[in-house]
C-alpha cells in the first residue's frame, strides 16, 4: 500500500539524517532520526522514525501521547506525529529542534580544549532546568514559579506520574529560544523510555551505563533523580557516560575540589544508594532554589559565561 498523500510526512523535506537505526530497548527501538524542514515555514524539527516493533507493541503510541502531555518549557516539544506505517514500515513523530544540541556534544568540547572546566554556575543551571522536568512528569504541575516560595510541588489532581528512564547528556539539550538569563535553557528530550505508572511493567529501559542501583522492580521517579544526578557527575568529569565504579562516583561524584562543597552535596544527595533517600522530584526545584539564593547572598551567585566554542 503507497503512502497516504493527506500524511503530515508531506509538509517536511529531510535535511540529513541525525542517526542511524539502533536497536536494544524500545526506547532506542528507531529507525533514524532526521533533521527536517517544514516546507511552508523552512522552520527545522525533528523526526524520529520508530519501526514496526515499536508500533506494534503501543510503545509510538505511548511515546506521543506523552509527549503531548508533557506541555513544558524544559520537556521536548511535540509537533505533530503519523504512526501509520502503511507503504513505509515506520511511524514518524515531530518534535522541536534545539539548536545548540546536546550535553553530550557540550562535553566533547569542553573535552578537546585540553579538559577545560565547565563553569560551576552552568551545572547549576543544568540541575534547576532538570528538576523543573523531573518535577512536572513526576506531578504535572510546573514548579517554575512554586519555587521561588519554597513550595513544594504534589501531583495535580488526575495527573498520572511519569518516569523517563534515559535521563543522560546526549538526551538533555540546549536553546537559547525563550531563554533571558546567562546561560541557555535545558530542555529534556526523547521520551522514548518514558512510561506511565498505570503502564509499569518492569522492563529494562534506558543505557546500561545511567541505570540505578535499585534495578526497574517496581514504578519509582527517584530513578530520573538518580540519572539526573549522573549528568552532573558526567559535566563535572568531561565523560560521555559515568564511571563504571557505582561506588566511587556515588563517594565522589564531581572529582575533587573543582566544584563547590554544595554542589558535590547536591549530586550525592541525588545519587544515594536507596531511592526513597534521594530528594523528591515535587521538592528538588525548591530545594536548588534555596541554594541558589544562598548563594547570591554570599555574593556567589555570578559565574562565568559558557566561552562561544563551547555551544558555537
Amino acid at each position: 500500500m503507497a503512502p497516504s498523500t493527506s500524511s503530515v510526512r508531506n509538509d517536511f523535506v529531510v535535511v540529513k539524517r541525525l542517526t542511524k537505526p539502533e536497536g536494544g530497548d524500545h526506547g532506542a527501538c528507531n529507525s533514524g532520526i532526521y533533521l527536517v524542514k517544514l516546507k511552508t515555514t523552512g522552520k527545522k524539527y525533528v523526526e524520529k522514525r520508530l519501526g514496526l516493533r515499536a508500533i506494534r507493541n503501543g510503545f509510538a503510541q505511548t511515546e506521543k501521547d506523552i509527549l503531548k502531555k508533557c506541555a513544558h518549557a524544559n520537556i521536548v516539544d511535540y509537533k505533530c506525529s503519523d504512526l501509520d506505517p502503511a507503504g513505509l514500515g515506520y511511524a514518524s513523530i515531530y518534535t522541536q529542534h534545539y539548536e545548540l544540541g546536546a550535553l553530550d556534544t557540550l562535553i566533547d568540547r569542553f573535552h578537546d580544549r585540553g579538559r577545560h572546566p565547565i563553569p560551576e554556575r552552568f551545572l547549576w543551571k543544568v540541575l534547576a532546568d532538570m528538576a523543573l522536568a523531573l518535577c512536572y512528569l513526576a506531578t504535572g504541575v510546573d514548579a517554575s514559579q512554586l519555587r521561588f516560595a519554597g513550595r513544594t510541588a504534589h501531583r495535580r489532581s488526575g495527573w498520572t506520574p511519569i518516569v523517563h528512564q534515559d535521563i543522560k547528556p546526549g538526551n538533555v539539550f540546549l536553546t537559547w529560544k525563550c531563554e533571558t538569563s546567562q546561560y541557555p535553557a535545558l530542555v529534556l528530550g526523547d521520551v522514548g523510555c518514558a512510561v506511565r505508572r498505570s503502564e509499569y511493567a518492569g522492563y529494562r529501559a534506558g543505557a546500561p551505563a545511567f541505570y540505578p542501583p535499585e534495578g526497574f522492580a517496581k514504578f519509582a521517579v527517584e530513578r530520573d533523580v538518580y540519572q539526573l544526578g549522573l549528568v552532573v557527575h558526567c559535566l563535572a568529569q568531561l565523560l560521555r557516560v559515568p564511571w563504571e565504579e557505582g561506588g566511587l562516583v556515588r563517594e565522589d561524584p564531581l572529582g575533587g575540589t573543582r566544584y563547590s562543597g554544595e554542589l558535590g552535596k547536591v549530586a550525592k544527595a541525588c545519587l544515594r544508594r536507596r531511592g526513597g533517600e534521594r530528594p523528591r522530584a515535587g521538592e528538588l526545584p525548591a530545594a536548588l532554589w534555596e541554594v541558589a539564593e544562598g548563594r547570591r547572598r554570599e555574593g556567589r551567585g555570578v559565574g562565568v559565561e559558557l566561552p562561544g566554542w563551547a555551544v558555537g
